[in-house]
C-alpha cells in the first residue's frame, strides 16, 4: 500500500511539473525554474518512456530530423560552437517535448489549460510592462519582437482549438491576440494570420455554406478588415528596402515585398552554400555568418549579417541536403498525418485543421526569417508534444476520448 501511495505521489508531482513546463513555455528570464521543472519531470518520466513511446511513424521521422541535425555537429567547422547551439536549441526542447507529450497522454485537459493560461499570463504581464511607460523593454518577457510575434502566430490556432466550444470567448481571445500583434512591428505575422483566415474559411465553406447568414458574414468581414488593416499598418511603418535611400511619400504596398533586401541576402547565401552543399558547415544559425563574415557586402548592417533569414536556406547551410531533406520530410509527414484525421468527426476535423494552420503559419512566418531557435524552438517542440499526444488518444479510442481536448 505504501508503495502504491508513493507511486501516486510521484505521478502527481510529474503531472504538476509537466503543467508548469507547459505554462512557462512562452516565458524568458525564468530559466532556473524552467530547467528545474524540466529535468525533474524528465527523471520522473524515465521509467514510463518504454510504455509511452509506442510505434509511431511520425515520431520516427521527427527523430530522423533531430538526428540529422545532430550529425552536423560532428562535421562542423566549429564543433564546440555547434554542440553548444544544439544543446540550447534541441536538447532542452527535446526534453520538454518528452515531458509534455507524456503528461498530455494522461492529463490532456490540464496541459491544454496550462498552455492557454501561460499565453494569457504572459500577454497580460507584457501589456502591464508596456503601459507602465517601459514600452521599449516590454518584450522582456517574450525575448524580442521577432520571437514574440512568431509565438503569437503559432499559438493562435491552439486558442481556436482550446475555446472551440465557447465561441464568444474564442472571439475575445483572438481579438486580444490581434491587439498584441498591433504592438509588434512585424509584417509577416499579419500575412500568416491572413493565411489562417483563408485556410479556415476555405476548408469550412463546404460545411457551412448552406448555413451562412448575415451574422456569420458580418463577423467574417470584420475579421478580414482587421487583418488587412493590421498588415497595412505594419507595412507603412517599415521601409521598402532597408538599404535603399528613404523616399518621401506613401510606400507602395507591393514594393515592400518585391524590393526587399532579403532577395540580395538569399542570393548571396545560395551561392556560398554551394561550397558545403551536401553536409553543411555545422549546426548553429550564426555559424555560416561567422565563416563568411569577411565576404559579406559592406553595405549590409549587423542584422543582415546574422543569418540567411530563411528557415530552409538556414537549414541547408547548416546541415546540407541531408538536413534539409529530413526537415522537409518531417513537415510533410506531420501535415499528412493530421490531414488524414479530418474525416473522423467534426471535432477531430478542427484538430486536423488547427495543426495544419500552425505548421503553415510557422513555415510562412520563418520564410523571411528564422526563429526556430532557443525559446521558440522549445515552444514548437512543446506544442508538437501536446498535438502528438492528442492524436494518439484520438487514434486509440476515437470519439470516446473526445474529452481529451476540452
Amino acid at each position: 500500500m505504501l508503495k502504491i501511495d508513493n507511486l501516486q505521489s510521484i505521478n502527481k508531482i510529474r503531472v504538476f511539473l509537466g503543467c508548469l513546463i507547459a505554462f512557462l513555455m512562452p516565458f524568458n528570464h525564468v530559466m532556473a525554474l524552467k530547467m528545474f521543472a524540466l529535468f525533474l519531470c524528465f527523471v520522473l518520466a524515465l521509467p514510463l518512456l518504454g510504455k509511452t513511446f509506442r510505434k509511431n511513424g511520425l515520431l520516427y521521422i521527427f527523430l530522423f530530423w533531430v538526428g540529422a541535425v545532430f550529425l552536423s555537429v560532428f562535421y562542423s567547422v566549429d564543433i564546440r560552437y555547434s554542440l553548444s547551439e544544439y544543446k540550447s536549441d534541441f536538447f532542452y526542447s527535446l526534453i520538454g517535448f518528452v515531458c509534455i507529450y507524456q503528461v498530455s497522454l494522461e492529463r490532456p485537459v490540464l496541459i491544454a489549460k496550462s498552455i492557454f493560461f501561460g499565453w494569457l499570463t504572459n500577454a497580460v504581464l507584457g501589456l502591464l510592462w508596456f503601459f507602465s511607460g517601459r514600452s521599449v523593454d516590454w518584450f522582456y518577457w517574450q525575448h524580442g519582437v521577432g520571437q514574440y510575434s512568431t509565438y503569437l502566430v503559432i499559438v493562435t490556432p491552439f486558442i481556436i482549438w482550446f475555446l472551440k466550444n465557447k465561441p464568444w470567448y474564442c472571439v475575445g481571445a483572438i481579438f486580444f491576440n490581434l491587439c498584441l500583434l498591433v504592438l509588434v512591428p512585424n509584417r509577416m505575422a499579419w500575412i500568416c494570420l491572413l493565411f489562417y483566415f483563408v485556410f479556415f474559411a476555405g476548408f469550412f465553406y463546404k460545411k457551412i455554406r448552406f448555413g451562412l447568414n448575415k451574422k456569420i458574414l458580418s463577423i467574417g468581414g470584420i475579421v478580414l478588415f482587421a487583418l488587412i488593416a493590421g498588415l497595412l499598418i505594419q507595412i507603412k511603418s517599415k521601409p521598402v528596402n532597408a538599404l535603399a535611400p528613404e523616399v518621401s511619400g506613401n510606400v507602395e504596398i507591393i514594393k515592400t515585398f518585391t524590393q526587399n533586401e532579403r532577395f540580395g541576402m538569399w542570393k548571396f547565401w545560395l551561392e556560398k552554400g554551394q561550397e558545403h552543399q551536401w553536409l553543411g558547415v555545422g549546426y548553429g544559425k550564426s555559424l555560416p555568418s561567422r565563416l563568411y563574415i569577411d565576404q559579406m557586402p559592406t553595405s549590409w548592417f549587423s542584422l543582415m549579417k546574422a543569418h540567411a533569414h530563411n528557415i530552409f536556406i538556414n537549414t541547408w547551410l547548416q546541415s546540407g541536403w541531408l538536413g534539409l531533406l529530413a526537415f522537409c520530410m518531417f513537415i510533410y509527414a506531420l501535415c499528412r498525418k493530421f490531414y488524414l484525421q479530418k474525416d473522423i468527426s467534426d471535432k477531430h476535423r478542427l484538430l486536423s485543421y488547427a495543426v495544419l494552420m500552425i505548421v503553415g503559419g510557422a513555415v510562412l512566418k520563418n520564410f523571411t526569417d528564422d526563429f526556430f531557435s532557443r525559446n521558440t524552438m522549445f515552444i514548437v517542440f512543446g506544442l508538437f508534444g501536446y498535438w502528438l499526444a492528442i492524436l494518439n488518444l484520438v487514434n486509440s479510442a476515437g470519439d470516446n476520448n473526445a474529452h481529451c481536448a476540452n
